[in-house]
């Protein structure tokens, strides 16, 4: 039986923010702007793939399986999907994600977690008032862990390719197509050339009993019981 691989721990409970910026904000669906091209569900799903990078920026993840929670229903089917079923962000963000589980060789599974329990994702992206050691005090006093808090930059490239395909461009991929070159390990030599065997006798040909084949209904009769 294989032994399971130990969880990864991290040294120090972190957290990360960012701000959509305004040609993205300017997009979004609302009663205001009902002719925009993102919804809240696909910024939510914007969301999980940053934060995919976050995890494997912070933690060795290759052959490893994160499990993220959010409480946005339709985001949470899409990434477990793989797809979705419109013409919006959702195709480029979902194809960004693949090829990075694809390069850092981990799985990503989500799943849906009730609004209220959601809260330390919320007041990531609603305390913006708040300065950087100001909400580092926050979650230190308010979600207390054995280790203080740890406030994590956002990776500018994935960052950058997570506005493109929120605008529906293919992003910049090469930093998560070129696959790292896997470690070899070298062994012993062994010996130059393969030992030799003696030879197969080869076998006379037999004489065929029949020259010529017949079909099964022509040599028996059929019953009503047979089929083919």
């Amino acid at each position: 039986m294989a032994s399971l691989s130990p969880p990864v721990v991290l040294p120090s409970p972190i957290l990360w923010r960012t701000s959509w910026p305004a040609q993205i904000q300017a997009q979004l669906i609302t009663d205001q702007n009902p002719a925009g091209t993102i919804t809240n569900s696909d910024l939510e799903l914007a969301g999980a793939v940053l934060h995919q990078d976050i995890i494997t920026s912070n933690a060795p993840c290759r052959e490893a399986t994160t499990h993220t929670f959010c409480d946005n229903v339709t985001a949470v089917a899409w990434h477990r999907r793989g797809s979705v079923t419109n013409t919006g962000p959702g195709p480029y963000l979902l194809r960004l994600s693949a090829l990075h589980q694809r390069h850092h060789g981990y799985l990503s599974l989500m799943f849906h977690i009730s609004g209220d329990a959601n809260t330390m994702a919320d007041d990531c992206s609603r305390l913006h008032h708040l300065s950087d050691s100001q909400l580092l005090a926050y979650f230190d006093l308010h979600y207390p862990q054995k280790q203080p808090w740890h406030l994590v930059t956002v990776p500018s490239k994935m960052l950058s390719a997570i506005h493109s395909a929120l605008s529906k461009k293919r992003p910049k991929t090469d930093w998560v197509t070129n696959m790292p070159t896997p470690g070899t390990t070298s062994g012993a030599f062994g010996p130059a050339s393969a030992p030799s065997t003696p030879s197969t006798p080869i076998c006379p040909p037999f004489p065929t009993e029949f020259p010529f084949s017949v079909r099964l209904e022509n040599v028996l009769p059929l019953s009503k019981n047979d089929s083919y």
